[in-house]
């Protein structure tokens, strides 16, 4: 009978025991989901820079989420250039959604050091899961209806 009590006892810890890595797996899981939200959800009017050869997550989340929730907001993407002069591309978001790209390439050996300026309209992510924009109804000194895709340049 000792026995017979202590198998079932063990049964039930074992049962809990599951329950309670499940629960506890869970609740990691959802405060890592809570941290995220408030960490990235944030636009700043300044969301920062993103230098050559590297991701800023965090910026490009920022930058998106004033586009979604009509915040005024810049960042900056400086790019290498084919002789690693740095081409700098500056996105500035109005609270309207109007969208304004500055391309300086001025410090760039092999061209014709000029600032561009490109207005857009629409913003989109590349896709659902990644920060990578296309920037649509595009228009640049004459140029109308361009696309802009920012990690391919102007």
């Amino acid at each position: 009978m000792v026995t017979s009590f202590m198998f079932e006892r063990g049964e039930i810890m074992n049962r809990y025991k599951y329950v309670t890595v499940s629960i506890g797996i869970l609740l990691v899981m959802l405060s890592f989901l809570i941290i995220n939200y408030f960490y990235f959800n944030t636009a700043g009017d300044n969301c920062g820079v993103e230098k050559a050869n590297s991701f800023n997550y965090k910026g490009r989340v920022c930058l998106w989420n004033g586009y979604k929730y009509n915040q005024p907001v810049q960042f900056k993407f400086v790019k290498p250039s084919i002789d690693s002069g740095p081409v700098t591309y500056e996105v500035s978001i109005s609270a309207d959604q109007n969208i304004a790209i500055i391309k300086d390439n001025t410090l760039d050996g092999m061209s014709n050091k000029s600032i561009d300026h490109v207005s857009c309209s629409r913003m989109e992510r590349r896709n659902w899961f990644s920060y990578n924009f296309i920037f649509k109804n595009c228009t640049q000194e004459g140029i109308n209806d361009k696309p802009f895709d920012l990690e391919k340049g102007l």
